[in-house]
């Protein structure tokens, strides 16, 4: 199936109405833009993504992608889901033996963790994001995350009336 995106064609490699299915690659390889993501989760409530990797500082722009992806997830509430090589609240950490690794989070990366709910043991050991828009960005999917795995998001995400509560 294709959809159209300003004047585009984006091809979804396996969808059915209502569910659309890609891999990492296919999804954040690609020099794809927030329009494209947000009319993948209008025209699919449900979307899996597999495969996706652990993330390491040479990847920032699929980083980039992935949480401009969840963020469309999370705001037209599709139900969305990942298989990764670790959990999911880790795949932006950097575990390598570098000196950044061995820094403390900075006090803004606290302050943003606490406001938005999140631990150390959620997001993993250093974030391979460093500016304060990137920091937020990253915080931010972290938790939309979070919130997304909970019983009430699997309730109500995905439906034509995406608010609607269903008892």
């Amino acid at each position: 199936k294709q959809i159209e995106i300003w004047g585009r064609r984006l091809k979804i490699p396996e969808s059915s109405d209502n569910i659309a299915k890609f891999t990492f690659a296919e999804l954040c390889g690609k020099p794809l833009s927030a329009a494209d993501y947000l009319e993948v989760t209008k025209q699919f409530g449900t979307v899996f993504v597999l495969d996706v990797p652990k993330l390491d500082l040479g990847q920032k722009d699929l980083a980039r992608r992935f949480i401009t992806f969840i963020d469309a997830c999370y705001e037209n509430h599709t139900k969305l889901f990942v298989t990764s090589e670790v959990p999911i609240y880790k795949i932006f950490s950097d575990d390598t033996s570098s000196i950044q690794q061995k820094q403390d989070k900075t006090d803004h990366m606290r302050s943003v963790m606490d406001d938005l709910g999140i631990s150390d043991q959620q997001i993993g050991t250093t974030s391979i994001f460093t500016g304060e828009e990137e920091v937020f960005a990253f915080a931010r999917a972290c938790s939309r995350l979070i919130q997304m795995g909970t019983k009430e998001w699997a309730m109500t995400a995905g439906h034509e009336d995406k608010h609607a509560m269903i008892l």
